[in-house]
């Protein structure tokens, strides 16, 4: 499998060509952007790809899923976004995780989804009195 370019893919969704012309906060989003896709790269095993329906066609919406459900207690230790992944990249790429496009990763939570159903059930019969 050939090595993926970051950059490549990055300038293909969000056009920038030329990062000197950002902002500071566009360059931090790069930084961040090329570390996610770097992890991603490594749990997907170099596939870029939903490792339940194999979906691959945009990286960029691809989301790293805590195996054990324990990202809540994750995020409270290292951090979100670029802090958590620099301490996947600096720990050596740990267990635990593994790479599910959105959909997957929302079917493999029904307790969120049994709540929001209540919820929008409620939302929509209060509405009607």
């Amino acid at each position: 499998m050939d090595k993926i370019d970051y950059i490549e893919i990055y300038n293909k969704f969000y056009h920038r060509k030329n990062s000197d012309d950002h902002s500071l906060k566009e360059k931090e989003d790069y930084r961040t952007l090329n570390l996610k896709l770097k992890v991603l790269n490594y749990y997907s095993k170099n596939t870029m790809s939903c490792s339940l329906c194999g979906y691959n066609e945009e990286p960029l919406i691809l989301q790293l899923d805590h195996i054990y459900n324990n990202g809540a207690e994750q995020r409270k230790a290292f951090g979100n976004g670029n802090k958590f992944y620099r301490w996947i990249i600096k720990n050596n790429y740990p267990g635990g995780f593994q790479v599910l496009c959105p959909n997957c990763n929302w079917k493999k939570m029904p307790h969120i989804r049994k709540q929001r159903i209540v919820l929008d059930y409620w939302n929509y019969n209060s509405n009607l009195y």
